[in-house]
């Protein structure tokens, strides 16, 4: 049957961006990709990181009024992105991994919070192999096992190869890579984005359509295609960048550059993808966006300039000057032309990489129903039950019985031993040990 994705149409809401950031330092097709750092105390000194992809090039990183706060020379970059809480030198870093074309690897940096810089960490490089010149790159911390990897795709030759890294402390300073899986998309394909909570990645074949696939290394290549190009959009080739906004309970929106008409598609991040509206950058007092590469979005209060969360885009025509990103409040996004999107700030980006140890599914800081939901939807679920507030059983209350229900599931499939919890008021506690128990002993 016909993908619901391939048959809508609507109309494009317009949108102004606050903010654009300097000019990358190099001419012609330079900027590509983007990534928000959220400083880990205050919020209004989180940074924009872009990449520079020409010779001489490296990532910018630009304060949230778009001044550039640092330039780090590193070669040919392309795509970045971030993991928090990555295990380092006997602690935690911020980890920020680029698609590295110079060494035609990836390469590695740590966020120093104090300078709000990133420092390089990669080390010796991670061989690709022969001919592999990386195009696209994204991370993901694996809540089944607790392991951090990072994606890459290829730019020249089988294009459409992607390879799937292991990446760890090689504890001499740097970061080893080990691959552990390689699968072919079919052509040409860049942007990627990874949904660690639902175990969901998403890659953006550029002239085919958006593809869902197992981010594990047990994966394979089985996908899901969520959303196709078509001549008529919402999603009209290239596709490009992909990027992930998320709501209080982890769930969220899937957002696409859609380069082929200069907008910007958003779908459903779970369930069945429903696509929700297209926007695009207009000019206002700052000129608008066209030929979008990366894209990023963030739900983050991030103080007085954008307290309701940032959406930034490369802009591939920048009127009097070099590349540059724009950056639009998600408040404008959300709330312009219909359907509304959520405005939800609960969400804690840089928890979420703790979320499994004490039972936080969803990463927001608290063990609640939304935790029960979140682990129902990555882990599997009781046949019938309803889980939009991890009510499993229907009863209109969440209770020791849709814990219990959760466990006879994950019990059907040899997941966990029996579990006993003494008095009704605390299925909390059950929760907690269950989440625990399936982060050790999940498999397929």
């Amino acid at each position: 049957p016909m993908n619901p994705n391939a048959r809508v149409a609507a109309a494009v809401v317009s949108v102004q961006a606050t903010v654009e950031t300097v000019p990358v330092a190099h001419s012609g097709d330079a900027a590509d990709d983007a990534a928000v750092w959220i400083h880990p105390t205050d919020r209004s000194q989180s940074v924009i990181l872009g990449t520079d992809k020409q010779d001489g090039g490296g990532l910018a990183v630009y304060n949230l009024d778009g001044t550039l706060h640092q330039f780090v020379p590193a070669g040919k970059l392309n795509n970045v992105d971030i993991r928090y809480h990555f295990p380092f030198g006997g602690g935690e870093i911020d980890l920020v991994a680029v698609s590295d074309r110079t060494a035609n690897s990836i390469a590695f940096f740590r966020m120093d919070a104090d300078t709000r810089t990133p420092v390089n960490i990669t080390g010796t490089p991670i061989d690709l192999g022969a001919g592999f010149q990386p195009y696209g790159m994204a991370l993901y911390h694996s809540l089944r096992s607790g392991k951090f990897y990072a994606f890459v795709n290829k730019r020249d030759g089988d294009m459409g190869t992607t390879q799937q890294y292991e990446i760890a402390d090689n504890g001499v300073g740097g970061i080893a890579g080990t691959l552990v899986r390689t699968f072919d998309v079919g052509s040409l394909s860049e942007g990627m984005a990874v949904d660690d909570l639902h175990g969901q990645l998403f890659i953006g074949e550029e002239d085919v359509g958006i593809w869902k696939y197992g981010p594990e290394p047990t994966d394979g290549a089985s996908r899901t295609l969520v959303a196709p190009t078509t001549a008529s959009g919402p999603l009209v080739d290239d596709v490009e960048g992909l990027a992930i906004y998320r709501r209080a309970g982890g769930d969220g929106y899937l957002i696409a550059s859609s380069q082929g008409n200069n907008t910007y598609a958003v779908y459903d991040l779970t369930g069945t993808h429903a696509f929700r509206k297209s926007f695009q950058i207009v000019a206002g007092a700052i000129d608008g966006t066209n030929d979008t590469d990366g894209i990023r979005v963030t739900n983050a209060d991030l103080g007085p300039a954008f307290p309701s969360g940032l959406f930034v885009a490369q802009d591939g025509s920048n009127p009097g000057g070099n590349q540059n990103f724009k950056v639009v409040p998600w408040s404008a996004i959300a709330t312009d032309g219909t359907p509304a999107l959520d405005i939800d700030t609960t969400f804690d980006p840089r928890a979420i990489q703790r979320a499994i140890d004490p039972g936080d599914m969803n990463g927001d800081g608290a063990v609640d129903r939304q935790d029960a939901a979140s682990t129902a939807i990555r882990f599997g679920t009781p046949a019938g039950a309803t889980f939009d507030s991890g009510d499993f059983d229907g009863d209109g209350a969440v209770t020791l019985s849709d814990v219990g229900l959760l466990q006879a599931r994950l019990e059907s499939l040899s997941l966990v031993s029996s579990l006993s919890v003494p008095e009704p008021s605390a299925w909390l506690l059950a929760a907690i040990g269950l989440a625990a128990t399936m982060a050790r002993h999940w498999h397929r």
